[in-house]
């Protein structure tokens, strides 16, 4: 259906920083169809705590590419002014022992795709760069980009994680949750969307069935799509359809189409 509203899968949150080291904020966005992820199992995964001009607070997800810089999607930091990233942890109910918080209070450190167009969810990727080394461990670390590879991917196993609802009715999710996914073709995703939204910088998966839905939701957005074989970042979070439980297919900005805009806003080279 052409007339879908695009549901960007992000989840508007009042967030009360308690400390330093402790979040908590009275939204619950997760995946729907999902698992509970244990800590260490997505290292590279971190969660965004973003806020716009007026003071009111976003969660988006992300993913660790370098100690300094965090990928993830340009709907979540653009028009932003500051964010808190946290990372080495699957708990954002309260301060855990091994999470990681960074503040980044300058908003030139939040680098939206120069040509993203909100309207065409055109280059919906964006880089936060951290005033703070993320420090690496078990618990933390990079995530290996699959930013030269052209493949379809039609028919792969991917896996998806965030902080998103679980429903189309829940809060988003104090526990960072996963699901496996199928990627489809972007002939077969473009029939839920209007004409020009899916193209070549796109990856789209399946997202069930409204009896079994296993999608991305509010709250996910900027969050790491990886093949589930290697655990390599092929895409990162950007739409959905109007609900997340009808099995409308999700669809993905592309790594390989952005690696000039990663690369050169970094200055750190990918394979």
């Amino acid at each position: 259906n052409n007339g879908n509203f695009i549901r960007f899968i992000i989840f508007s949150s009042s967030f009360l920083l308690k400390t330093a080291e402790t979040a908590a904020f009275s939204g619950d966005a997760r995946i729907v169809g999902g698992k509970r992820a244990q800590l260490g199992m997505f290292p590279y995964q971190v969660a965004v705590f973003i806020y716009d001009k007026e003071n009111k607070s976003y969660i988006c997800g992300g993913s660790i590419i370098d100690e300094n810089w965090i990928l993830t999607a340009g709907h979540c930091t653009y028009d932003r002014v500051r964010a808190i990233v946290i990372a080495a942890t699957v708990d954002l109910s309260g301060p855990t022992p091994n999470q990681q918080v960074i503040f980044v209070n300058d908003t030139s450190d939040l680098m939206t795709h120069p040509e993203y167009k909100r309207e065409k969810v055109v280059n919906d990727i964006a880089l936060i760069r951290l005033p703070t080394s993320i420090q690496t461990n078990e618990y933390a670390g990079v995530v290996t980009l699959r930013s030269n590879d052209k493949s379809s991917y039609i028919g792969k196993n991917v896996t998806a994680s965030g902080f998103g609802k679980t429903s189309d009715s829940s809060q988003p999710s104090q526990h960072l949750m996963w699901t496996t996914l199928t990627v489809i073709s972007n002939t077969v995703c473009a029939r839920s969307y209007q004409p020009g939204l899916v193209d070549n910088t796109k990856l789209c998966t399946s997202a069930g069935n409204i009896f079994r839905p296993h999608s991305t939701c509010q709250g996910d957005s900027g969050g790491p799509l990886v093949l589930t074989e290697t655990y390599e970042q092929i895409g990162l979070v950007s739409f959905g359809g109007d609900s997340c439980q009808r099995g409308t297919p999700v669809a993905f900005t592309r790594i390989s189409a952005h690696k000039q805009f990663i690369e050169g806003t970094t200055g750190l080279t990918f394979d």
